[in-house]
């Protein structure tokens, strides 16, 4: 308005015009700002897993990213899949304490969406428990400090973590995902500094292929450098220990204390850059000598990996498998399996040698093999002993180029080196000079096949026939 236009106007319809200005810059305040995910959590929100699993470092952005994704199942409409989902629907966010609901959550949802004062609920807590959208819709908040039968009596739509939670609220929070017709979704977004059943039954499972539908993510704090404060990262990276970078910065698990071979082990090094068939069909063509051990199990799936000793004396890992298997199956498609390699020898851990183990009756696992013309024998008593098996993996892993050479899709393998720890004395805080290999098959059928010392005398050995299926034969 030109001054001459503003002098003319009474006292009245000046003080209407404040007026009027003041609620524009009021409604300009509360206007929602517009979500652009960096490339990190882009990637998480166009996934279409039904489990998600962000383990990230602080400052990476979690909050935004699940609160964004909080107010698109709420509303029906996902603007990074361009998709849409089924409302009204009930959407959970588990929080680890309530008083981040108001300090934390609304603060981040009023951001990206208008939230009026009469849309939230606190249901006779002194704390928001609910917020209730235009179409109907619920987001509910719930605590790590509430009994576990909170989490057993509901069915929602959607689950949100924010930070790990204990084990049973995420099992009694998909527990209630049954609903007919309805496809739910799950995603958890944390900084691992608690919770190590994600990293054991979770990540580790994932990486090897053994949880269908879920996917997880690493984020590190450096891909949300453009909206952190100038020199934050620094700042705060010079504060911490090398342990406390990896957890905060990088959102590697907290729990990984007592690594035994993570120092020697570089992807960069250890794995093979050139396509995986490639290497398999050379070492077929060349006539490798090659060793196959096997880790079976009667309550886990078998595992088993295929090692070959190639040019220059470097040990390559050229298969792994890990299935759930009588002995009989899997000794049908282990001639698949390892059809074209010069297979000198197949070693089996003794539990193979056991009673009852082969699933039929008092046979062994070792038996039934042999009943289907897969020759393996137990491992001995030297080749299990955890002294000579330290030896052998540090020296493999050594040197540069390192003697072990893995192919790029042995990942159960890689991540069973990384992740294996020391075995730790009860009651105390001290490791033993002995691998805790329990839980890590792959390495524990890598630990048979380097015992063999394959490749030796292999000019002279016996070959284990895998072309035919009624037999073997000796060469």
């Amino acid at each position: 308005m030109k001054p001459e236009q503003l002098a003319r106007l009474s006292q009245k319809e000046k003080l209407e015009l404040l007026d009027a200005i003041e609620e524009r810059r009021r409604r300009a305040r509360l206007r929602p700002g517009s979500f652009k995910p960096h490339r990190e959590q882009l990637e998480v929100l166009q996934d279409d897993s039904e489990e998600r699993f962000v383990f990230c470092g602080n400052g990476w952005g979690k909050t935004a990213m699940l609160g964004n994704q909080a107010l698109a199942w709420a509303d029906g409409r996902d603007p990074w899949k361009d998709s849409f989902t089924s409302v009204p629907c009930t959407i959970i966010v588990v929080l680890d304490l309530p008083d981040k609901v108001e300090k934390v959550w609304l603060k981040e949802l009023r951001k990206w969406a208008i939230i009026p004062e009469e849309s939230l609920k606190k249901h006779g807590r002194p704390y928001v428990t609910e917020i209730t959208r235009p179409n109907g819709s619920s987001i509910q908040f719930m605590f790590h400090e509430q009994g576990e039968l909170a989490f057993e009596s509901i069915e929602p739509d959607f689950v949100i973590f924010d930070e790990p939670p204990p084990r049973h609220i995420y099992v009694g929070l998909i527990r209630g995902q049954r609903e007919k017709d309805k496809v739910p979704k799950l995603l958890l977004g944390g900084t691992p500094l608690a919770a190590p059943w994600l990293r054991t039954e979770v990540y580790e499972p994932w990486i090897k292929g053994a949880r269908a539908g879920t996917k997880c993510f690493r984020g590190r704090t450096e891909a949300n450098e453009a909206n952190l404060r100038e020199g934050y990262i620094a700042g705060f990276s010079s504060k911490l220990s090398a342990k406390e970078r990896k957890i905060r910065l990088e959102g590697e698990f907290f729990d990984l204390d007592g690594l035994a071979l993570a120092h020697l082990f570089d992807r960069k090094l250890h794995i093979r850059p050139e396509a995986p068939d490639v290497v398999r069909e050379k070492a077929k063509r060349e006539r490798w000598p090659c060793v196959v051990a096997i880790d079976p199990h009667p309550s886990k799936p078998v595992h088993a990996v295929l090692v070959a000793l190639g040019p220059l004396n470097q040990i390559y890992v050229l298969r792994e498998w890990r299935e759930k298997l009588t002995a009989r199956q899997w000794a049908g498609e282990y001639f698949d399996w390892a059809d074209g390699y010069h297979v000198n020898d197949i070693v089996c851990d003794s539990l193979g040698s056991a009673e009852t183990t082969g699933g039929e009756g008092f046979k062994s696992f070792l038996q039934v093999l042999g009943e289907c013309g897969v020759r393996a024998r137990a491992t001995t008593y030297s080749e299990k002993q955890d002294e000579a098996w330290l030896d052998r993996i540090t020296e493999a892993l050594q040197g540069e180029p390192p003697k072990l050479q893995l192919l790029s899709d042995c990942r159960g393998l890689q991540m069973d080196i990384e992740q294996v720890q020391w075995v730790k004395y009860r009651n105390v805080d001290v490791y033993k000079p002995k691998l805790d290999i329990s839980n890590k098959d792959f390495l524990s059928a890598l630990k048979y096949a380097l015992a063999t010392n394959i490749g030796a005398g292999n000019r002279r050995s016996r070959v284990i026939g895998t072309t035919n299926p009624v037999g073997w034969r000796s060469r």
